[in-house]
């Protein structure tokens, strides 16, 4: 069914082969009192979203269980979502009824190690996705599943495969937890310094409840007295559209910005484009260039970054450049203010629909509000300690990855490989696991 690259001394297998049983689900009646809320947990579909299920919304009873077509699948054992939903894989953390959503698989253990199955299975969501049938309810009929074919090494070495996988996964929740923390403080703080500001001590002024004095009210809230209310119109005066030239895969030409390179209010300059074309330099971007996505789906429409780099770098339609009046905006302060949540959410209630995504053209995003610091010195001030604080929270993070055990390992590009390639594995995993945590900690510094 699948075309996989592994090791000519491995054999495969269909599911059908590899399991002891498989358990259809079901739905007790929802109007009987007496089959809900009970000790035995119930599952959909969409309940499957981790590698092991350990928790449901709901739970039945014995006589529920009875007195429906559901089965309870044993702990330990596959999850396969079937319908609605199709694709989607756990392992049952505990014993666990199922809707008709879910097919449990009971594999047999002296012939498949059960987390390298989960991985394979996994691995194959998209495909199994692509064979669903129906117009309203999608499903995967069983005999599809059972014609899945698995590859199979030695089953100690399967189990040798799905504790690498594991690993990674671990390692990876434990970032995502990292950076999850991270971007609340970062947020947090952003936010407080840019409604704020800092006091003549170097200090965060004082909130609004703790000294109203110092405030007067805005279209945005309560300002400081000293600061600017104003649009963007009134400190960006003019905006340019990106280059609509054809663009390339290979490095030849000018790279290119596109919508995807912006990432926190920097940029990911990995899977850049390039064209030859003059335009494309006619766009070349200037230090400190505010770049703002005016057309995306909405939850990435309106992205903001400043370019600091000093190589030669170009941008696409899809993105505007903003020139702020650099005698009453930092380009670093304009770039916070518009990636504070707040900023987001205003500018895109100017959002018009197109066909797949949405757009904020530039004259409806310098409608937006905008409080600011009257003196520069303050600006500077408010971008150096977000600047700082970055750094610091970035660093404390990576410290952490770092002190949380051993490098994760990983199978990579889908294909897996046998032992006699373990070296390789561990090499790769850990390069893969440090990419992804370069994107998320570019230019981390150790703290001074």
């Amino acid at each position: 069914m699948l075309e996989n690259n592994y090791p000519k001394d491995w054999s495969k297998a269909t599911i059908k082969n590899l399991t002891q049983r498989f358990l259809n689900g079901g739905t007790p009646r929802t109007h009987i009192n007496e089959y809900w809320d009970g000790d035995i947990p119930w599952i959909t579909g969409a309940d499957a979203e981790q590698r092991v299920t350990i928790t449901s919304r709901k739970t039945i009873t014995e006589l529920g269980v009875k007195r429906s077509s559901t089965n309870i699948v044993p702990k330990g054992n596959i999850l396969l979502v079937t319908r609605t939903g199709v694709g989607k894989v756990s392992m049952a953390g505990v014993d666990v009824a199922i809707s008709q959503d879910l097919t449990g698989i009971i594999p047999r253990v002296d012939l498949i190690d059960v987390p390298y199955l989960y991985y394979q299975l996994a691995q194959i969501a998209s495909d199994l996705k692509s064979f669903a049938q129906g117009s309203i309810i999608q499903g995967i009929k069983r005999e599809q599943v059972e014609a899945i074919e698995i590859p199979l090494p030695e089953l100690t070495e399967q189990r040798v495969i799905a504790e690498i996988l594991s690993t990674l996964d671990e390692s990876i929740a434990k970032s995502e937890s990292l950076v999850r923390k991270y971007q609340s403080l970062k947020q947090g703080l952003m936010y407080d310094l840019l409604t704020r500001g800092i006091n003549d001590n170097g200090e965060l002024r004082p909130s609004y409840e703790e000294a109203p004095n110092l405030y007067r009210e805005t279209a945005l809230g309560w300002s400081p007295k000293e600061w600017d209310g104003c649009t963007l119109l009134e400190i960006v005066p003019v905006v340019e559209y990106g280059t609509s030239v054809a663009m390339h895969d290979e490095p030849d030409g000018i790279p290119v910005l596109r919508m995807n390179n912006l990432f926190d209010g920097e940029f990911d300059l990995s899977e850049l484009r390039y064209s030859k074309n003059l335009d494309a330099y006619r766009h070349k971007l200037k230090s400190n260039d505010v770049l703002f996505n005016r057309t995306n789906s909405l939850e990435h429409v309106g992205r903001t970054s400043i370019w600091k780099g000093t190589e030669d770098m170009s941008f696409a339609s899809y993105l505007v450049r903003l020139s702020p009046d650099t005698n009453r905006v930092l380009p670093d302060y304009l770039n916070f203010w518009m990636n504070l949540p707040q900023t987001q959410l205003a500018i895109r209630r100017y959002a018009t629909p197109g066909v797949h995504q949405v757009n904020i053209n530039p004259t409806n995003l310098r409608k937006t509000n905008i409080t600011l610091p009257k003196k520069l010195s303050e600006q500077e001030k408010i971008v150096g300690m977000i600047h700082n604080q970055k750094q610091v929270l970035k660093a404390e993070v990576a410290a952490r990855l770092t002190r949380a055990g051993q490098p994760p390992k990983v199978l990579t590009a889908g294909a897996v490989v046998g032992k006699q390639r373990a070296t390789e594995l561990f090499e790769s995993a850990y390069d893969e696991h440090a990419h992804r945590l370069a994107k998320l900690f570019a230019n981390v510094r150790a703290p001074q």
